[in-house]
């Protein structure tokens, strides 16, 4: 994985700052360049979402609202079961 990061730093994609009350651990960052990066290639991209929910009918956009909602509702609870 830190070959992997490093390779990201490189391109100026992310950052990589020591941890403050831990040396060996890095906070790691994206950068504009990186944000950008992501969102260029990102399928969950605001316009891509929209795109995609624009070629769908009425009740199928409804139907992944309704799919998502039970997705937060038990993202949710499972964080408040940790």
């Amino acid at each position: 994985m830190s070959a992997a990061l490093k390779r990201l730093a490189a391109m100026g994609l992310i950052t990589m700052d020591p941890e403050e009350q831990d040396a060996r651990a890095k906070v790691v960052r994206l950068t504009a360049a990186g944000r950008a990066a992501l969102a260029q290639t990102s399928v969950l991209e605001f316009s891509r979402v929209m795109a995609a929910l624009g070629r769908l009918s009425a009740s199928d956009r409804s139907a992944v609202v309704r799919a998502l909602e039970l997705l937060a509702d038990a993202a949710q609870a499972a964080g408040d079961a940790e």
